[in-house]
């Protein structure tokens, strides 16, 4: 099924996906990530999961991923075995700084959500409070 995975970044330099993360889809992702970004343009951006490995022809991505998101472990990408593409790299100078979203998020938490929105909104405001960013990893189609 096509959707995101919502993960918290330990570390920027290397790139470190915390092995918590969750899975979101269906019309309730959609709408939470457009949601969010109304707040701030930066706010819990998305890239696509196929783009994130550097290949040898220097291309961003390809076809065939080999990242289990589901996996309960850290995902490091520190070029041995697993290397960022210049396309990643440049997206996640992007994110938005926890302190900045945290602000923002203490305001969205007073509007109306559906629960699972809700508890999604919970879990990012929490890692942003851990100094974590955020990314949303969009698979499939």
């Amino acid at each position: 099924m096509a959707g995101y995975w919502c993960i918290p970044i330990k570390t920027l330099h290397p790139v470190v996906f915390s092995a918590m993360r969750i899975f979101m889809a269906g019309e309730e992702a959609e709408s939470f990530r457009m949601r969010l970004q109304q707040l701030h343009p930066r706010m819990l951006l998305s890239f696509k999961a196929s783009l994130l490995l550097d290949y040898d022809d220097g291309a961003c991505g390809g076809e065939d991923i080999d990242l289990d998101f589901e996996q309960t472990r850290d995902i490091v990408f520190d070029g041995n075995p697993l290397a960022l593409s210049h396309c990643a790299e440049a997206f996640f100078d992007r994110l938005l700084a926890p302190a900045e979203a945290m602000l923002l998020l203490n305001q969205a938490m007073k509007e109306e959500w559906l629960p699972i929105q809700k508890q999604w909104l919970e879990q990012v405001l929490t890692w942003y409070e851990s100094g974590y960013e955020v990314v949303l990893l969009k698979e499939g189609t």
